[in-house]
C-alpha cells in the first residue's frame, strides 16, 4: 500500500505489543547502525538514520523494490501513545504533526523538480527529433499546485499514513486533531470539531472511539490557537 499510493510520511500511534498483546507486526529495522536492513515480499526497508524526540521518534527510511533499481526515502513517526487513555500533553502531538507536514511538503517539491527535470529531457527529445507541440498545448507549468507537463501528467503526492492497531480510535484522533490545526491557519481560524469527525467517521468508520479522544482534539485545538494567537500578538 505504501508504494502503491506513494505514501512518504508515516505516523505509527501504538507499540508493537500493549498489554501483552500484539498490536502491530515489526516492520522496522531495529537500528541505523546494526541490522538496518529489514526484506518483506518484493520491498526492502532500510533505516538511514533515527531521532528520538518528546514522546515520538522519526525514522528516515529507504523503500526498494528487491526487483529494480528504483528506491524512496520515507519518514516515519512513531509516537509513544499510552496504552490507556489518551497522552497526557497536548503539545508533543502538535510538535509531531507539524514536523510531518512539513516532512510532506519536502517530498512534494522533491517530486515536482523531478517531473520538471523530466518534462525538460522530454522537450529536448521532441526538439532534437524535430517534433512540434500541437497547437494549443502547453508546456510545464503549474496546476492548482501540481505540477503538469506538455503530456498532461502530473506529480501525485502521496496521502499522509496512519495507523494505530485497529485504525479507528487513535488513528481517528491524531487525523482529526491535524485537520484542527490546519482549519485553525485558515483566515477564518475557526474549527468545527464537531463536523471533523463527522467527516473522518464518513472514512472509517468507529473513528474517534471514546470520549476521552474526542476531548483531546478540543485540547490540541485549543492549545494551537492559543499559539498562533500569541504569535500574532507578538507580531
Amino acid at each position: 500500500m505504501i508504494w502503491e499510493q506513494q505514501s512518504r510520511v508515516i505516523i505509527q500511534a501504538t507499540d508493537l505489543s500493549e498489554n501483552g498483546i500484539e498490536r502491530c507486526a515489526e516492520y522496522l529495522p531495529p537500528s541505523a547502525t546494526l541490522d538496518n536492513h529489514s526484506s518483506y515480499g518484493d520491498y526492502q526497508v532500510t533505516l538511514k538514520h533515527r531521532e528520538v524526540k518528546d514522546r515520538y521518534a522519526i525514522s528516515t527510511l529507504v523503500l526498494k523494490r528487491v526487483d529494480g533499481e528504483e528506491s524512496r526515502e520515507l519518514t516515519h513517526y512513531w509516537y509513544k501513545w499510552p496504552e490507556a487513555g489518551v497522552p497526557a500533553e497536548e503539545a508533543p502531538i502538535i510538535a509531531m504533526l507539524l514536523e510531518a507536514r512539513s516532512s510532506l511538503k519536502s517530498y512534494s517539491l522533491e517530486q515536482a523538480n523531478e517531473l520538471r527535470e523530466k518534462s525538460a529531457t522530454l522537450e529536448t527529445s521532441m526538439d532534437a527529433d524535430g517534433s512540434k507541440a500541437e497547437a494549443g498545448s502547453t508546456s510545464s507549468h503549474e496546476i492548482n499546485g501540481n505540477i503538469s507537463s506538455r503530456s498532461g501528467t502530473r506529480s501525485q503526492q502521496g496521502p499522509l499514513t496512519v495507523h494505530c492497531s485497529p485504525g479507528t480510535g487513535r488513528t481517528g484522533t491524531i487525523i482529526a486533531s491535524d485537520m484542527a490545526i490546519r482549519s485553525l491557519e485558515t483566515p477564518k481560524r475557526s474549527v468545527d470539531i464537531p463536523q471533523l469527525v463527522y467527516y473522518v467517521r464518513r472514512g472509517r468508520a468507529s473513528a474517534v472511539q471514546t470520549k476521552e479522544q474526542y476531548e483531546f482534539i478540543y485540547k490540541v485545538a485549543s492549545m494551537y490557537a492559543a499559539k498562533i494567537t500569541n504569535l500574532s500578538n507578538d507580531n
